[in-house]
């Protein structure tokens, strides 16, 4: 899917009304009963009807990027443009619907620092670090000299060493195990050690 406020012909700046007189226009114009090309219009219905609920659920939200001050505020000095899709992007991404920000960002043609950026994000919310961490490098090396790139990379290395810390403690592996019995045989031979050498102290007395 493209961005919401294309497929509908308006601008992000449109009001409730406008938005919904625009959908109803395109509503009317490709409804499968009285187009003549019925699988185009039910083509374009579905790709209209997505448009307009997407629309409706970010400015239900109110975390659309002209509402929400630390994204704006992210991005200001930014040398790319901050297009529709990544608003789009922003939205799922907030509301923690990775896999659908994955697929509009899959749909998009223009890989820049941004682009790796927020799917960096996307991957790591997935559990795909590897791949995470190399976009947000990939981000990084593009812009070098955007903070928030750099803050959130080093986000997510510490992450990642923590969660790789916690995997290799709690991952089974037959070597930990053998050791442990040693260790366990060990202290059992020192505590046998000391117990019969406090019996024998204790027998020469008596």
């Amino acid at each position: 899917m493209s961005d919401p406020y294309q497929i509908l012909g308006v601008s992000p700046t449109a009001t409730d009304s406008e938005i919904k007189d625009a959908y109803r226009k395109l509503a009317k114009k490709y409804h499968p009963d009285i187009h003549p090309d019925k699988a185009l219009a039910e083509a374009k219905m579905k790709e209209i009807n997505y448009a307009y609920d997407t629309i409706k659920r970010i400015r239900a939200s109110k975390t659309s990027y002209q509402s929400n001050s630390n994204y704006h505020n992210s991005y200001a000095n930014s040398s790319y443009s901050y297009n529709n899709n990544y608003r789009v992007v922003e939205e799922y991404i907030m509301r923690r619907d990775y896999y659908t920000a994955k697929a509009v960002l899959n749909n998009m043609d223009n890989y820049d620092s941004l682009w790796y950026y927020y799917s960096s994000i996307v991957n790591f919310n997935l559990g795909d670090f590897e791949t995470a961490r190399s976009q947000i490098d990939m981000a990084c090396s593009l812009e070098p000299n955007n903070i928030n790139y750099q803050r959130i990379r080093q986000q997510m290395y510490n992450t990642y060493q923590r969660t790789t810390r916690t995997y290799r403690t709690t991952t089974f592996s037959p070597f930990r195990l053998f050791w442990w019995i040693i260790r366990f045989f060990l202290i059992m031979s020192f505590i046998r050690f000391i117990l019969g050498f406090m019996f024998s102290c204790l027998g020469c007395l008596y």
